[in-house]
């Protein structure tokens, strides 16, 4: 996304979700050309916050991704398939992920939603161009969640968050980008 930027296409302040405290990034007083990402928390190994609100689909699946029909063009996507999201919750590798399905509690439910709109729900951008405010993070395709794989349990029973974000079918959403 930061490309969009540096080619001068779009400004920093488009990445802000006005809902937040996040702020726009300044390049460090640098033109947009030469850099190659936002600032940041400027820590080695650190985030991207606060300088980005959303979340974004991975325009770099894995082969392994692909090999599972997941394909890398958003042209190839139908029109339910999440490409962005306000930024999903920090949590990622918490346990919540499991009882996160159709049909649990709503307390329950917010706790996978961005932070951005206090977990009420996301603004979600669907590959044919349309977005909705979405109560839930239920809202891919089949209720997928659009801010983990389908399966994230491993054949040993670990969680695949953390180690292996890649979509698992043709229709997995998923959408990179945690808060901290």
């Amino acid at each position: 996304m930061f490309l969009l930027i540096r080619e001068e296409d779009l400004t920093p302040a488009v990445f802000i979700c006005a809902q937040t405290k996040d702020v726009a990034d300044t390049m460090g007083g640098f033109a947009a050309t030469n850099r190659s990402n936002f600032t940041g928390d400027g820590k080695p190994g650190g985030t991207v916050r606060p300088n980005v609100s959303y979340s974004f689909m991975n325009v770099y699946p894995t082969s392994t991704a692909i090999g599972l029909g997941h394909k890398p063009f958003i042209t190839a996507f139908s029109s339910d398939y999440v490409t962005a999201a306000d930024i999903g919750p920090a949590a990622i590798n918490d346990p919540l992920w499991s009882t996160i399905k159709v049909g649990v509690p709503w307390e329950v439910m917010r706790r996978g939603n961005s932070p951005n709109h206090n977990q009420d729900g996301q603004n979600v951008l669907y590959a044919d161009g349309h977005a909705e405010f979405q109560q839930t993070c239920l809202c891919g395709n089949n209720n997928d969640n659009i801010y983990t794989p389908q399966d994230t349990t491993l054949t040993d029973g670990t969680s695949a968050l953390g180690a292996n974000p890649d979509p698992r079918s043709a229709t997995d959403s998923v959408l990179l980008l945690h808060a901290k």
